[in-house]
C-alpha cells in the first residue's frame, strides 16, 4: 500500500518492478563390591566388555529372580493396604529377616544392572539391522532394544540350559520391531496389516528377481492367496504411509552449523528447524517501512487538511493495511461517493506539487524499483 501511494504521488515516475561395564567378580559365590559403571549405548563409543560365563549368568539370574519375587510381594501388599508399604511392612510380608531382606534387595538390584550392562552389545548388534530400514532414529532403536534386554533379564531361566544371548536376542528384536511398527508411520497400522505389507514386498521382490519385471495385481493376489482388491488396498497403504516421520529437531547427516554455535558439541548439527525459511518481516524492510510511514505522516500534516488526510489513509489502507473503496469511505465519512472522489483527487494533486516536500518519497520509490 505504501508503494502504491508513493507511485500515485510520483506521477511522473514509470513503474518497473546429537564407564565400561564392571567385570563381574565372584568370590565364594558372592558378587563383590565392584559397582557397574555408567554404560553408554552410543555406537560412536565402542567399548570392550567381557562376556559373562554361563556360571555367572546363572548366579546373576538367581539374584534377579529373588528381587522380582520381592517386588511381587510389594505389589500385592500395596494392593491390600491401598497405599505404598514401608520397608518394615514389606520385609514382614516377605517373611524374611531384615538383614537378609536388605541384602536381597541390594544384590538383586546390582545383579540386574551388571546383567544388562554386560549384554548391551547385543542391543547394538540387533539395532544395526534396523538402522537403515526404518524411519526411527538410531538412538531410539537402542533405547527400545534396551527395554527388551531388561525384559529378557527378568524372564531368563538358566535351568533350561541355554545361554542368555540366545534368549535375549529374541526379546530385543521383538521390542525394536514393536517400536518400528508403532512409531514409524504417521497412521499406525494393525500388526496383521503390517505383516501383509511385508509379505507383499517380499513376494514382489522375489518375483522381480525371478521374472525380471514388476508383477501385476492378479499375479500378486495369486502368490499371496488374496483377492485383487485386497492387493490394491495394500498398495494404497504403502503409498499413503510410506513417508517416514522425522522430527524437526532431528540432526541432518553431514550438515553442521556455521557461526556462533558451530563449536558447541550439542548444537553443532543442523536440524530441519534450522533449514526452514523465516517468514517474519526482514528487520531492514521493517525499519524502512516505519521510516516511510513517518515521512508520509509528515507530508500529510504539511500539505493536506484533516478530511483529505482521512480520505487518503482509508483509500490506501495506511493505518490498518486494508484499502477501502469510495463507497466504503463515503459510508464511513457520511458523504457521497462523488465528494469522496473529488477530495481524493484534490489531495493527490496537492501532493504532486514540487513544493509539497515529496522528494523523499520519490527517492524511496525509485530505490524500491
Amino acid at each position: 500500500m505504501l508503494l502504491l501511494l508513493v507511485a500515485t504521488v510520483s506521477g511522473w515516475i514509470n513503474s518497473n518492478s546429537a564407564r565400561p561395564a564392571a567385570a563381574t567378580v565372584f568370590r565364594n559365590n558372592k558378587i563383590m563390591e565392584r559397582e557397574p559403571e555408567v554404560v553408554s549405548t552410543s555406537s560412536s563409543k565402542k567399548q570392550k566388555r567381557r562376556l559373562l560365563s554361563q556360571r555367572e549368568e546363572a548366579a546373576l539370574s538367581h539374584r534377579v529372580q529373588r528381587l522380582l519375587r520381592l517386588e511381587t510381594v510389594r505389589k500385592e501388599l500395596n494392593s491390600t493396604l491401598a497405599r505404598a508399604p514401608s520397608d518394615a511392612e514389606w520385609c514382614e510380608a516377605a517373611s524374611m529377616e531384615w538383614t537378609a531382606f536388605e541384602c536381597a534387595i541390594r544384590e538383586g538390584t546390582r545383579a540386574k544392572s551388571i546383567f544388562v550392562s554386560a549384554n548391551l552389545p547385543l542391543v547394538t548388534t540387533v539395532a544395526k539391522r534396523y538402522r537403515y530400514t526404518s524411519s526411527l532414529d538410531y538412538n531410539d532403536l537402542l533405547q527400545e532394544g534396551t527395554f527388551g534386554l531388561t525384559r529378557a533379564v527378568e524372564r531368563f531361566n538358566p535351568s533350561l540350559g541355554y545361554r542368555f544371548s540366545t534368549y535375549a536376542v529374541w526379546w530385543i528384536r521383538q521390542a525394536i520391531s514393536a517400536a518400528v511398527l508403532d512409531q514409524s508411520r504417521v497412521i499406525r497400522l494393525p500388526p496383521k496389516l503390517h505383516r501383509d505389507l511385508l509379505n507383499l514386498e517380499r513376494v514382489k521382490r522375489e518375483f522381480e528377481e525371478a521374472v525380471g519385471r514388476e508383477p501385476t495385481d492378479s499375479e500378486l493376489a495369486e502368490a499371496l492367496d488374496l483377492c485383487a482388491s485386497k492387493v490394491g488396498f495394500l498398495k494404497d497403504c504403502t503409498r499413503t504411509s510410506a513417508s517416514p516421520v522425522v522430527s524437526f529437531e532431528c540432526p541432518r547427516r553431514g550438515q553442521r552449523r556455521v557461526g556462533s554455535d558451530a563449536g558447541s558439541p550439542t548444537h553443532n548439527k543442523l536440524s530441519l528447524t534450522d533449514l526452514l525459511a523465516d517468514e517474519s518481516t526482514n528487520p531492514f524492510e521493517f525499519a524502512q517501512s516505519r521510516e516511510v510511514k513517518a515521512h508520509i505522516a509528515e507530508l500529510f500534516r504539511a500539505a493536506l487538511n484533516l478530511k483529505e488526510c482521512m480520505v487518503l489513509k482509508l483509500s490506501f489502507g495506511l493505518d490498518d493495511g486494508r484499502p477501502h473503496s469510495l463507497d466504503q469511505i463515503a459510508k464511513i465519512m457520511s458523504m457521497s461517493a462523488s465528494n469522496v472522489r473529488a477530495i481524493k483527487a484534490k489531495a493527490l494533486h496537492k501532493l504532486r506539487q514540487p513544493h509539497s516536500g515529496n522528494h523523499i518519497l520519490k527517492a524511496h520509490y525509485q530505490h524500491s524499483l
